[in-house]
């Protein structure tokens, strides 16, 4: 019997190093999934992140599925744990997709040509914005249905031609983050000239109002934004401006540029806990790392493919995935602090890949398999 003993764990121990050798970090979650958006096809593929292969039939949404969140993890009740909401472009509505049976419960109405969406830290709500209508929507996920409305075509802080785009949280406060995708007139101004702003947001039980706004230096069409983890800052992309990202300190309200000397506009951006920024930049084929300190200096990767948009990051920081949509082609870097990103590889997302649609997101979530 101690013979036996000791030949089991020879094997184990073979087999661990074994699967070291091969790089595979056995500190990963074997529950995590990536979950990319298949706009033309409307659906929704889903991905193993260890085999990097698809897993299942892909799920049928809504029509045009651009954008995804997933109920927080510290969500517990059954109702809405373990749900994916897919924002439906060309339909104007929110999929509500159960990640265990993989269907889609509820596609609840969300204004027209929706653009993104947010959802709460306590997974109760889900906020949608509409550039076309200059509305930002709640969604009441319990009872699946919109019972607030903000538009902005009255606004007193931002100027009638707020087109509400990107949209983003805060994680500790109820505070909404507003991004235009053009520039406006800002009411008061001794200046003609038109701003990009960000238009922030607070609700109630009953409403939605708009409590602040800040100017952004320099913007040109400003598109996504993403708040830190800390609450500390919100970052927001510019398709149009040249080398730089928008920054706003939340605690102060003081915006800044940060120069990503890459001489293009970024589109989807992303922040690890330790505060490491990583966007893409379409026209150039590249993502950047931009490291935080007093000097903030951006570092350009190829992305593995042409016209990087989605990417994503894992809630520990430690995988970064990046969606080419101009070569239909996705890969996926592991992330280690602040060091460059490495063990670079390309993650078959198509049961056939020569068939494989542009990723138009991507979303990691783990806790069901």
């Amino acid at each position: 019997m101690l013979r036996l003993r000791g030949i089991i764990a020879g094997f184990l121990l073979l087999n661990l190093a074994s699967c070291r050798g091969a790089g595979v970090d056995l500190r990963q979650s074997s529950t995590l999934l990536a979950y990319l958006t298949q706009f033309n096809s409307n659906t929704v593929v889903v991905v193993d992140t260890v085999t990097k292969t698809p897993v299942g039939e892909p799920i049928k949404v809504g029509t045009g599925p651009v954008r995804m969140v997933a109920s927080p993890p510290n969500v517990q009740s059954a109702e809405l744990k373990d749900r994916l909401y897919v924002l439906d472009q060309t339909g104007g509505t929110v999929s509500f997709v159960n990640r265990r049976s993989r269907n889609n419960e509820a596609d609840v109405t969300a204004g027209q040509q929706p653009s993104d969406l947010a959802i709460t830290a306590n997974g109760q709500y889900l906020f949608v914005t509409s550039p076309s209508e200059q509305t930002v929507t709640r969604i009441r996920i319990g009872t699946r249905n919109a019972d607030a409305i903000y538009s902005y075509r009255n606004a007193q802080r931002v100027g009638n031609g707020f087109r509400p785009s990107g949209i983003a949280i805060h994680p500790t406060k109820k505070e909404i983050y507003v991004v235009s995708d053009s520039l406006v007139m800002q009411p008061g101004a001794n200046s003609s000239a038109s701003i990009g702003m960000v238009s922030v947001l607070t609700y109630s039980e009953k409403e939605l109002s708009e409590v602040n706004a800040y100017a952004l230096i320099g913007a040109v069409q400003p598109f996504r934004a993403v708040v830190d983890r800390q609450g500390s800052n919100l970052v927001v992309t510019d398709l149009g401006k040249t080398n730089g990202l928008h920054v706003v300190d939340l605690a102060s309200g003081t915006p800044k540029s940060l120069q990503a000397g890459v001489g293009a506009g970024t589109y989807g951006a992303v922040i690890s806990p330790e505060g490491v920024i990583y966007a893409t930049v379409p026209n150039k084929n590249v993502y950047i790392q931009i490291l935080p300190g007093p000097s903030p200096l951006a570092t350009p990767w190829d992305s593995g493919g042409s016209q990087p948009k989605p990417l994503a990051i894992s809630n520990d920081g430690g995988e970064l995935w990046i969606g080419n949509v101009g070569s239909s082609k996705v890969v996926f870097a592991r992330l280690r602090g602040l060091e460059k990103p490495f063990d670079i590889q390309a993650v078959q997302y198509s049961l056939q890949p020569s068939l494989a649609q542009p990723p138009g997101d991507i979303l990691l979530a783990g806790g069901v398999r």
